[in-house]
């Protein structure tokens, strides 16, 4: 069985588990610190009262709860082993076989001009 982990429950992590959900031999789990996907691009509408709260944030867990094999931990991870294939987070340590980051974004300031990029290749 291959333990699959994702960090983030952004655009990236939800279509990375929904890709993996329900497929033989292969064990999904999700950390992230909310417990909760917000879509970010309807934010102004809360802003404006056009929509309620509620209505651009959904739990994680209702998400995928069709799919058997994947576990969403709520949870901030403090170190990464590469070497050794495990993370500690917050409630302890996690071992995995593959790994996706998907943190979401950082809102970059045009007067600072400061950019780091990080890329990261997988393959199953």
């Amino acid at each position: 069985m291959k333990r699959i982990l994702i960090f983030g429950s952004g655009f990236l992590g939800l279509n990375a588990a929904k890709v993996l959900g329900n497929k033989k031999d292969i064990e999904v789990t999700m950390i992230d610190r909310n417990n909760y996907h917000l879509f970010q691009p309807l934010l102004y509408q809360v802003a404006t009262a056009g929509l309620s709260p509620a209505e651009i944030a959904f739990p994680i867990r209702s998400i995928f709860s069709k799919y058997r094999n994947i576990k969403v931990l709520q949870g901030e991870v403090h170190s990464i082993n590469l070497q050794d294939k495990y993370v500690e987070y917050e409630l302890g340590r996690f071992e995995y076989d593959y790994l996706i980051i998907g943190c979401g974004a950082i809102t970059i300031s045009i007067c600072k001009r400061k950019q780091s990029f990080l890329v990261i290749k997988f393959k199953l």
